[in-house]
């Protein structure tokens, strides 16, 4: 037999599957980026978000809500990959190439986990502040969050003079250089 939930979930499913057929670039989002799924459950609430801020006439800076979203992805998973190669490396090749031995550190240091936990939370933090127009307070600043908040600000562009002296994000060279301690 079945319950309540199961038909609301059908429900959920079909008003989904309608939505991504109606808008393309909400279809582009939910399609996720490597490691980022996003579940019905998921694209339903960010469905209905994008609804509620059209109704309440909140257009943030101004980028579409779906291309910031699907921007987001692939910032969220650009520092994922960097957060986990700034616990062993002092150098990443973007383009590609291998590691050469003495790209690594000595001795590999690090809050791995818990930066991979923050890169997501921090991400969305700054994708939030850009949807609505509004910067909130970030109150979490030590240990494991540095290293994933320092990521995705270098992503971004969003850093003090003295953080963009000490963290380099050279396209050129395809070089990302770690000179500080972030982790």
């Amino acid at each position: 037999m079945f319950h309540k939930g199961h038909f609301e979930a059908i429900r959920q499913e079909e008003w989904v599957r309608l939505y991504r057929k109606k808008n393309p670039a909400a279809d582009r989002w939910a399609e996720g980026y490597g490691s980022i799924k996003h579940e019905v459950e998921t694209q339903a609430g960010i469905f209905a978000m994008a609804e509620k801020l059209v109704l309440k006439g909140i257009h943030g800076d101004g980028v579409p809500f779906f291309d910031l979203l699907y921007a987001l992805d692939r910032i969220t998973s650009a520092s994922m990959w960097i957060v986990v190669h700034e616990t062993y490396a002092r150098n990443v090749y973007l383009d590609g190439r291998d590691l050469r031995p003495e790209d690594f550190k000595p001795n590999p240091e690090g809050h791995t986990g818990g930066a991979l936990n923050m890169v997501p939370a921090y991400a969305g933090y700054m994708a939030i502040n850009a949807i609505t127009g509004h910067t909130r307070s970030w109150v979490m600043g030590q240990g494991h969050c540095v290293a994933a908040i320092d990521t995705v600000n270098l992503l971004l562009g969003n850093m003090t003079p003295a953080h963009a002296e000490r963290n380099t994000l050279t396209y050129s060279s395809a070089l990302w250089s770690n000179r500080g301690s972030w982790i």
